[in-house]
């Protein structure tokens, strides 16, 4: 049986430390009733000099949030720089209500992005500010000269590789268990 679990273990784990970037994809904070989503992409990696998609998913669980009614800007730091200020929209077909907008990160290294709101005078939701930390920069590589235009789909990594770690896992689990059941036996 603790052949069984450090199996478990293991097998839970080696995923985390060969996808670090599949398995925290995306970044999700609240503030109050608010929950805002942000999705960077490239691959929530952008390159330093190459233009990104920033997107943002809003939820509110009042269901008071009317983006007619809002001041909502993203504020974007290197540091305690404030490098971009930005009034954005968002809209609401199903699901939560989303914004994106194209951005160059200036240099490689560490940003802090800022969604606040506040309501128009009359509005009925409260005031927020959700903020999310270490969307890293990467040096750009030989082939970065290109600039794609501005995408209209998820970029985001699918789960392929993990689906295919987990598979091969319990595989490993299902061979353990036989093999310690076996050892019983005898």
């Amino acid at each position: 049986m603790k052949q069984f679990k450090s199996a478990v273990f293991i097998i839970l784990l080696v995923p985390l430390l060969l996808f670090p970037k599949l398995a925290f994809a995306h970044e999700a904070e609240s503030d109050g009733s608010f929950e805002a989503l942000i999705h960077v992409s490239p691959n929530d990696t952008p390159v330093a000099g190459s233009k990104s998609n920033i997107s943002i998913e809003l939820t509110d669980d009042t269901n008071r949030f009317d983006p007619s009614n809002c001041d909502c800007v993203v504020d974007i730091y290197q540091g305690n720089t404030n490098i971009l200020s930005k009034n954005v929209t968002f809209t609401k077909s199903r699901g939560p209500f989303k914004t994106n907008f194209d951005y160059v990160f200036p240099d490689p290294g560490a940003y802090h992005v800022r969604l606040s709101g506040k309501p128009a005078k009359g509005a009925e939701f409260k005031e927020f500010s959700i903020n999310f930390d270490a969307t890293d920069a990467e040096k750009p590589n030989n082939n970065s000269d290109f600039i794609s235009p501005t995408p209209t789909t998820n970029t985001s990594p699918t789960p392929t590789n993990l689906v295919l770690i987990g598979g091969i896992g319990i595989v490993l689990i299902a061979i353990i268990f036989l093999m310690s059941k076996k050892k019983k036996r005898s």
